[in-house]
């Protein structure tokens, strides 16, 4: 019988990691708290915004932390998350536009950028795709296909990144 083995957590990844978020939270801070006080009157709402972000995102690490990864390897997993992120993407452009830009998906006080998700999805995908090619024993040569479907997926993934924003200029 064939049991997985336990996986520890790596305590100084989550360290580091850990500290960079609240890096990154002092720098917003000390980037946006006069422009924040003088649009808002609240000197700590960009603070207060990526602390709940962060907050959100630390539960969904420790989430995943619980959940055995194998799971993600399903197609039944790979194939809506890579549906339901471009479906989120080509919605945008028939959405209302956020700044001037097709970009941003609204639900009420809160919004997201589809093109984020693209990234994570692309990043499940392209694992799934590795890992497809390394159970067929024969078959881990690169063929122009296989070229073909990575350079897509991650083109589709970073298009968002590659758009003019008009309304700046």
């Amino acid at each position: 019988m064939n049991v997985p083995r336990r996986l520890e957590n790596d305590r100084w990844l989550f360290g580091v990691t850990l500290a960079l978020c609240l890096f990154g939270a002092v720098m917003i801070f000390s980037a946006s708290a006069v422009t924040a006080e003088q649009q808002y009157g609240h000197s700590y709402i960009f603070l207060v915004r990526q602390a709940a972000w962060l907050f959100i995102g630390l539960l969904g690490m420790f989430a995943l932390m619980k959940t055995d990864y194998r799971r993600l390897r399903e197609p039944a997993v790979i194939y809506p998350v890579v549906c339901v992120v471009l479906l989120l993407l080509v919605g945008t452009f028939f959405l209302d536009k956020s700044h001037a830009t097709h970009r941003w998906i609204k639900f009420g006080p809160v919004g997201i950028q589809p093109s984020e998700l693209a990234k994570l999805a692309t990043i499940l995908y392209l694992a799934w795709f590795l890992d497809q090619k390394r159970r067929k024993k024969a078959g881990m040569e690169f063929r122009r296909e296989d070229f073909w479907r990575t350079i897509f997926s991650s083109g589709w993934s970073h298009s968002g990144l590659r758009r003019i924003d008009f309304a700046a200029t």
